[in-house]
């Protein structure tokens, strides 16, 4: 009588190592397609962001037809825009709504695409700025060589997420700032600094030329 039914074994063990094959040969075939299935899915993401970016814009523009809640969507059509760094059209939907946010988004949409006298001009008009604002508006000087009014814009941000930046930027300019001459400034730039409120805090005082040639970081916008 047989104690092992060497059958039942022989069936068993030719099952495991079938199993051991398929899973071998699934192993391979992952490993060498996954790369390019990544990248094929990654680039379908890329496509469907396209296609839910244009309907948005399509759905804002059909919307504002309606004539009705016009400073909301023209906000959020402008930050549709921004986000995607369409500047140009997210300067122009912006300007088109009141509201204190878009005017906020609008002067940073002017700096980030280099109107650097237009974001001057819309910083300055922004009733209760923010010290993104400031930030933004301390960079925007800088462009336009107005390294005074620049440092004094820094000098007021106090919050613990641009101060920092804010800090860097006043050791950049006070580093370069010793012993440089006084330049004229952007007879535009000078007659918006002149018609700003608070003018005493902004006077026409001319800029200091910064002698370096210098990348700047500036923060993604989170609005």
């Amino acid at each position: 009588m047989r104690t092992i039914d060497t059958t039942d074994n022989s069936k068993l063990s030719f099952g495991y190592w079938l199993l051991f094959g398929y899973w071998f040969l699934a192993i391979g075939i992952l490993s060498g397609c996954g790369p390019k299935d990544t990248l094929e899915e990654a680039q379908g993401d890329i496509r469907r962001s396209e296609v839910y970016y244009q309907r948005a814009a399509s759905r804002y523009q059909e919307a504002i037809k309606s004539g009705k809640n016009l400073d909301r969507l023209y906000l959020e059509l402008g930050r549709l825009y921004f986000k995607r760094g369409e500047f140009p059209q997210a300067a122009q939907a912006l300007q088109k709504s009141s509201l204190p946010q878009a005017k906020k988004i609008m002067a940073i949409a002017h700096y980030r695409q280099g109107d650097f006298t237009d974001a001057l001009e819309a910083f300055n008009q922004l009733k209760n700025p923010d010290e993104e604002s400031f930030y933004y508006q301390g960079l925007t000087y800088e462009k336009l060589n107005l390294f005074d009014q620049a440092l004094k814009i820094y000098r007021q941000i106090k919050g613990k997420e641009f101060s920092p930046q804010a800090a860097q930027r006043l050791r950049k300019i006070e580093k370069y700032a010793q012993g440089v001459f006084i330049k004229d400034v952007d007879p535009r730039a000078s007659g918006i600094i002149a018609s700003a409120p608070a003018q005493d805090d902004y006077p026409q005082a001319g800029a200091l030329i910064l002698s370096c040639d210098e990348k700047i970081e500036v923060t993604p916008l989170d609005t």
